[in-house]
């Protein structure tokens, strides 16, 4: 009976002992402070960011505020989402530390260090220039035809090129002057090919971007258009032309060799970029 009582006296203080240490456990842990991605990003009303943004230097619109979204003065840019922290301002997803926000003023960092003076236009006018963007910018490109007539041998070859404009949006990050990020867009085409001899249909096919990506990075083609299709020339392999995968105003391509035999056959060979 004693040996029973002592064994429970036992397991009950052993019992709170536990639950003692499994307190300050809990109550270690929530005094702990929170690391910064267990924060959760405390966003501030964006009224006071309201309007028109001009450089504080030049006095050149540069965005326009409308809500929770930053305008550009560029058709081809995508409107970018803005949120605001205590020390940063993100447009889209993208994120410049505040140095200064104060009144009318606002300076921001961006990423190489380049500090951005801006300053809230008072004139109602300014709003005129991103009222003029479309919210569907039309295609501006034309649809473009091209033949040549090239000789293989005897043979007499009859090649037809067709660019045909899309309205399918290709998106990219770039960086403007002051080195922020926007967002832009161009416009991809699909181009029509084909080779005849006489009346004979030797080859035709329409070519996409995405006809080329075992010869094109991923990453690449995602914000690359298919540009053109050239001509190269003839000899006894066939009729050769060149694909142009490239990034939209810039200098960088992908250059596929295509290169259709007597035959019909096509093969692609990749050559520069």
């Amino acid at each position: 009976m004693i040996v029973d009582r002592i064994l429970y006296i036992f397991i009950l203080g052993a019992l709170c002992l536990c639950s003692a240490c499994e307190n300050r456990k809990v109550e270690a842990e929530a005094e702990q402070p929170q690391t910064k991605s267990e924060k959760k990003k405390e966003y501030l009303p964006l009224d006071d960011l309201q309007g028109v943004w001009v450089d504080a230097d030049s006095q050149t619109p540069f965005m326009w505020i409308r809500g929770d979204s930053a305008h550009y003065a560029d058709n081809t840019s995508v409107p970018a989402l803005v949120r605001l922290t205590r020390d940063s301002l993100w447009l889209g997803q993208e994120s410049y530390w505040v140095e200064e926000r104060k009144g009318s003023r606002l300076s921001l960092q961006t990423w190489s260090g380049h500090t951005v003076s801006l300053q809230k236009t008072q004139h109602p006018e300014d709003s005129l220039l991103f009222m003029l963007v479309p919210a569907e910018p039309v295609v501006y490109a034309e649809r473009t035809d091209r033949d040549t007539v090239s000789f293989c041998g005897e043979h007499r070859l009859h090649s037809y090129i067709t660019v045909n404009p899309t309205s399918r949006k290709v998106f990219r990050t770039t960086y403007n002057a002051e080195g922020l990020a926007v967002e832009n867009y161009s416009f991809d085409n699909v181009i029509h090919l084909s080779v005849y001899e006489g009346k004979k249909c030797l080859f035709r096919s329409n070519f996409e971007k995405t006809d080329f990506a075992d010869y094109v990075p991923e990453e690449f083609l995602s914000q690359a258009i298919l540009s053109d299709i050239l001509f190269g020339h003839t000899d006894a392999k066939g009729v050769h032309f060149r694909a142009m995968v490239c990034i939209p105003d810039g200098t960088a391509c992908y250059m596929i060799e295509l290169t259709v035999s007597l035959s019909g056959e096509m093969a692609m060979t990749l050559r520069d970029y």
